[in-house]
Protein backbone atom coordinates (compact mmCIF):
# COMPACT_ATOMS: atom_id res chain seq x y z
CA UNK A 1 0.00 0.00 0.00
CA UNK A 2 1.52 3.38 -0.98
CA UNK A 3 2.12 6.01 1.68
CA UNK A 4 1.99 9.79 1.33
CA UNK A 5 3.38 11.87 4.20
CA UNK A 6 2.61 15.57 4.30
CA UNK A 7 3.86 18.46 6.38
CA UNK A 8 1.13 20.40 8.14
CA UNK A 9 2.20 24.05 8.10
CA UNK A 10 2.15 25.65 4.63
CA UNK A 11 1.33 22.31 3.03
CA UNK A 12 -2.02 21.11 4.37
CA UNK A 13 -2.83 24.39 6.11
CA UNK A 14 -1.93 27.92 5.06
CA UNK A 15 0.13 28.86 8.11
CA UNK A 16 1.63 31.91 6.36
CA UNK A 17 -1.81 33.22 5.43
CA UNK A 18 -3.12 32.51 8.93
CA UNK A 19 -0.20 34.43 10.40
CA UNK A 20 -0.84 37.42 8.12
CA UNK A 21 -4.49 37.44 9.26
CA UNK A 22 -3.38 37.17 12.89
CA UNK A 23 -0.95 40.07 12.36
CA UNK A 24 -3.66 42.26 10.80
CA UNK A 25 -5.98 41.46 13.70
CA UNK A 26 -3.21 42.20 16.23
CA UNK A 27 -2.52 45.57 14.59
CA UNK A 28 -6.23 46.46 14.65
CA UNK A 29 -6.78 45.24 18.23
CA UNK A 30 -3.83 47.27 19.52
CA UNK A 31 -4.61 50.29 17.30
CA UNK A 32 -1.18 50.22 15.70
CA UNK A 33 0.02 51.80 12.49
CA UNK A 34 -0.94 49.36 9.67
CA UNK A 35 2.74 49.28 8.66
CA UNK A 36 3.39 47.27 11.83
CA UNK A 37 1.87 44.23 10.13
CA UNK A 38 5.01 43.99 7.99
CA UNK A 39 7.21 44.09 11.11
CA UNK A 40 5.18 41.26 12.67
CA UNK A 41 5.46 39.10 9.56
CA UNK A 42 9.20 39.73 9.34
CA UNK A 43 9.70 39.07 13.07
CA UNK A 44 7.92 35.72 12.75
CA UNK A 45 10.33 34.52 10.02
CA UNK A 46 7.73 32.07 8.73
CA UNK A 47 7.34 30.47 12.16
CA UNK A 48 11.01 29.62 12.51
CA UNK A 49 11.70 32.07 15.33
CA UNK A 50 11.20 30.23 18.63
CA UNK A 51 7.84 31.30 20.03
CA UNK A 52 9.27 32.55 23.37
CA UNK A 53 11.64 34.85 21.45
CA UNK A 54 8.80 36.07 19.23
CA UNK A 55 6.58 36.83 22.24
CA UNK A 56 9.48 38.59 23.95
CA UNK A 57 9.95 40.79 20.88
CA UNK A 58 6.20 41.60 20.90
CA UNK A 59 6.28 42.52 24.58
CA UNK A 60 9.28 44.79 24.08
CA UNK A 61 8.20 46.52 20.86
CA UNK A 62 4.59 47.12 21.89
CA UNK A 63 5.12 47.41 25.66
CA UNK A 64 2.65 44.61 26.33
CA UNK A 65 2.02 43.93 29.99
CA UNK A 66 0.71 40.37 29.95
CA UNK A 67 2.90 37.50 31.04
CA UNK A 68 4.90 35.79 28.29
CA UNK A 69 2.92 32.59 28.92
CA UNK A 70 -0.43 34.37 28.57
CA UNK A 71 0.69 36.22 25.44
CA UNK A 72 1.94 32.97 23.89
CA UNK A 73 -1.31 31.16 24.71
CA UNK A 74 -3.32 34.03 23.21
CA UNK A 75 -1.15 34.07 20.08
CA UNK A 76 -1.51 30.32 19.56
CA UNK A 77 -5.26 30.31 20.15
CA UNK A 78 -5.86 33.23 17.79
CA UNK A 79 -3.59 31.79 15.09
CA UNK A 80 -5.54 28.53 15.05
CA UNK A 81 -8.80 30.41 14.43
CA UNK A 82 -7.29 31.61 11.15
CA UNK A 83 -6.99 28.05 9.76
CA UNK A 84 -10.37 27.10 8.30
CA UNK A 85 -10.80 23.77 6.51
CA UNK A 86 -9.68 23.92 2.89
CA UNK A 87 -12.13 21.91 0.77
CA UNK A 88 -9.48 21.37 -1.92
CA UNK A 89 -7.06 19.82 0.58
CA UNK A 90 -9.77 17.62 2.08
CA UNK A 91 -10.85 16.50 -1.40
CA UNK A 92 -7.27 15.70 -2.44
CA UNK A 93 -6.64 13.66 0.71
CA UNK A 94 -9.97 11.87 0.21
CA UNK A 95 -9.00 11.07 -3.38
CA UNK A 96 -5.64 9.62 -2.29
CA UNK A 97 -7.28 7.43 0.32
CA UNK A 98 -9.96 6.30 -2.16
CA UNK A 99 -7.13 5.23 -4.48
CA UNK A 100 -5.67 3.05 -1.72
CA UNK A 101 -3.03 5.38 -0.33
CA UNK A 102 -2.30 5.66 3.37
CA UNK A 103 -1.96 9.32 4.31
CA UNK A 104 0.01 10.76 7.22
CA UNK A 105 1.02 14.12 8.64
CA UNK A 106 4.57 14.67 9.96
CA UNK A 107 4.92 18.04 11.63
CA UNK A 108 7.18 19.97 13.97
CA UNK A 109 5.75 21.87 16.87
CA UNK A 110 4.02 21.41 20.16
CA UNK A 111 1.44 18.69 20.54
CA UNK A 112 -1.45 20.91 21.70
CA UNK A 113 -0.84 23.52 18.98
CA UNK A 114 -0.46 21.09 16.09
CA UNK A 115 -3.44 18.99 17.24
CA UNK A 116 -5.53 22.19 17.45
CA UNK A 117 -4.55 23.09 13.88
CA UNK A 118 -5.45 19.60 12.66
CA UNK A 119 -8.86 19.80 14.39
CA UNK A 120 -9.56 23.33 13.13
CA UNK A 121 -8.67 22.37 9.56
CA UNK A 122 -10.84 19.21 9.81
CA UNK A 123 -7.89 16.99 8.85
CA UNK A 124 -8.15 14.28 11.52
CA UNK A 125 -10.63 12.13 9.60
CA UNK A 126 -8.69 12.55 6.35
CA UNK A 127 -5.42 10.98 7.49
CA UNK A 128 -4.36 7.61 8.84
CA UNK A 129 -1.60 8.86 11.15
CA UNK A 130 -0.15 12.01 12.69
CA UNK A 131 3.42 12.35 13.95
CA UNK A 132 4.28 15.48 15.92
CA UNK A 133 7.94 16.16 16.68
CA UNK A 134 7.35 16.89 20.36
CA UNK A 135 5.64 13.50 20.78
CA UNK A 136 8.50 11.52 19.31
CA UNK A 137 11.43 13.70 20.38
CA UNK A 138 12.82 14.25 16.88
CA UNK A 139 12.33 17.31 14.68
CA UNK A 140 12.29 17.08 10.93
CA UNK A 141 14.53 17.09 9.15
CA UNK A 142 16.56 14.98 11.53
CA UNK A 143 20.24 15.76 10.76
CA UNK A 144 21.15 12.24 11.93
CA UNK A 145 19.12 10.80 9.07
CA UNK A 146 19.27 13.57 6.47
CA UNK A 147 21.99 14.22 3.90
CA UNK A 148 24.17 17.11 5.04
CA UNK A 149 22.92 19.30 2.18
CA UNK A 150 19.54 19.68 3.90
CA UNK A 151 20.56 19.25 7.52
CA UNK A 152 20.66 23.01 8.05
CA UNK A 153 16.91 23.44 7.47
CA UNK A 154 15.25 25.05 10.44
CA UNK A 155 12.21 23.36 11.97
CA UNK A 156 9.09 25.49 12.45
CA UNK A 157 8.21 26.17 16.07
CA UNK A 158 4.63 27.22 15.37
Amino acid sequence: MPLAIFDLDNTLVDRAGAFRHWAAEFVARHRLDPAEQRWLVDADEGGFVPRPAFVSALRERYRLTGSPEALLADFRARLVTQLPPDPRVLAALGHLRAEGWRVAIATNGTVPQQRAKIRRASLADSVDAVVISDEVGVKKPDPRRTPSSTASSRPCRC
